[in-house]
């Protein structure tokens, strides 16, 4: 038997089946595919409301549906415009979707028919305008203005727009005063504030305001109270006018104000201006004083500017007015130490009320009333040695020249003090230095003399003072 022997392409050829060869001809089955177009917007600056909207395109071979569109949970500040679902999508084709920003961070949710890409998420930013911040820096709240001018002036910014489109309008009320401009490249805008002020009036109050609007017509309002009035300054050189105890009084020939002398020990003195009251809490106190005469004295303890209460100048009761402290430590008006009872006879009463502030030039341990050995300033409440609200440490303030011959400074070592109250602050300057300036508590708010204490205890000093300026506002 004979076998035919068979190539092995045709072998090859033959193992092909039919259906292996139909597979390969077969075109694929048609799928929907979807393409979302952006997936994110990011928008801000906008003054209501911001329009925008989301391509959905079917690019598969198969027709698209949309079965929802969602926000994801925790989404605000946007909202879905007429869209309505199920939705199917021809092949080829596009479908807006319709979004309204209002300010607010959303995601939205694309739920399809497309099985690679189920859902699809679109995150959505918006920020809204926002107002221009206004810092006003004149006039501050509580401001009191003497000038028959005040320039007004505050910082505007804008995130959004440039400087030049801001309006920044200004009233002041009672008034028709107004101002209208924009601020500069910086942001920095004035207006001039001519007087209003009579002389019939004393004391106005008033309200500016000032507006600033943006592009977007939103509007920043701030406000400040302020007081317009008048200043009157008192410089009283009518020994008439005074109430002298103990060693004070006035020098004639030399025009100033004596409280203690250098031949004197154990001295203490109060001098207080009685022709005018002022204000605790709101008044300036401009003087010159001189301490010193060590050549002939030992040098001691100080002397104070007081502002007495007078609602409740009798400190003893016995229905007559008190203006003298305790002697020693107390320079004639403090109390509440064991320093202050071995001097001063039968004028040394209890501590004043009121305020007072001392220049102290000897170191008192006792009771710890002194807080350091050096020549010092310190503000007490009604006397109380013993609870000083601010201490601040001086230069040497004694001048050692036998006779202070004039009340020059530059000659004598005169020295200027100025005392600022706008209470509870309190500013304590000496030839023009700032030792004490800060806020202070305690009991400011009453009606006050205006005057001076000084105390030796057992050694001996010059204590005077010249040039007394006091002034208060009609704002008070």
């Amino acid at each position: 038997m004979t076998h035919k022997r068979i190539p092995l392409l045709l072998l090859i050829l033959l193992g092909c089946t039919d259906y292996n060869v139909r597979q390969t001809d077969e075109a694929p089955l048609p799928l929907p595919v979807i393409l979302v177009d952006p997936l994110e917007i990011v928008t801000e600056g906008f003054c209501s409301d911001s329009s925008h909207e989301v391509l959905l395109s079917s690019v598969g071979q198969d027709a698209l549906e949309i079965t929802d569109l969602r926000f994801a949970e925790g989404s605000e500040g946007w909202t879905l415009g007429d869209f309505e679902v199920p939705v199917m999508i021809p092949a080829g084709e596009s479908l807006s979707v319709p979004l309204v920003a209002t300010g607010g961070f959303a995601q939205l949710i694309v739920v399809s028919s497309d099985p690679n890409r189920h859902e699809v998420s679109v995150n959505l930013d918006s920020v809204k305008n926002t107002p221009p911040t206004v810092d006003l820096m004149q006039p501050y709240e509580g401001a009191v203005v003497f000038e028959n001018e005040l320039l007004c002036r505050a910082l505007v910014q804008d995130q959004e727009d440039d400087n030049s489109t801001i309006g920044v309008h200004w009233t002041a009320t009672p008034s028709d005063w107004t101002n209208s401009d924009s601020p500069d490249a910086d942001g920095l805008v004035e207006a001039l504030w001519g007087s209003v002020m009579t002389e019939e009036d004393e004391r106005v109050m008033y309200e500016v305001q000032l507006d600033a609007t943006d592009s977007c017509g939103e509007v920043t309002s701030v406000t400040a109270t302020l007081c317009r009035g008048t200043q009157t300054t008192h410089a009283s050189v009518d020994p008439s006018n005074w109430q002298f105890r103990g060693t004070a009084g006035w020098d004639m020939d030399n025009n100033w104000l004596e409280l203690t002398h250098r031949d004197e020990g154990g001295a203490v003195g109060s001098a207080f201006e009685t022709l005018y009251e002022v204000s605790g809490a709101d008044v300036r106190i401009d003087f010159a004083f001189y301490i010193g005469g060590a050549e002939g004295g030992d040098g001691a303890d100080g002397f104070s500017l007081t502002a007495l209460d007078t609602s409740r100048i009798d400190t003893d009761g016995d229905g007559e007015p008190n203006f003298l402290g305790g002697a020693g430590c107390a320079m004639g008006f403090g109390g509440n130490s064991g320093c202050t009872d071995t001097f001063g006879g039968s004028d040394v009463g209890p501590a004043l009320p009121g305020w007072s502030i001392e220049v102290d030039t000897y170191y008192n341990p006792e009771d710890g009333v002194d807080e350091t050995s050096l020549d010092h300033l310190a503000f007490y409440f009604d006397g109380n040695l013993l609870e000083a609200a601010a201490v601040a440490e001086l230069p040497e303030m004694e001048d050692p020249a036998d006779v202070p011959n004039t009340s020059d400074v530059a000659e004598d070592a005169w020295h200027t003090m100025s005392v600022i109250v706008d209470a509870p602050h309190v500013q304590v300057l000496i030839d023009d230095v700032v030792y004490i300036d800060e806020e202070l508590t305690g009991h400011f708010d009453f009606p006050a003399y205006v005057g001076f204490t000084a105390g030796t205890g057992g050694d001996t000093n010059h204590h005077l003072i010249g040039g007394l300026q006091v002034t208060e506002s009609s704002c008070d």
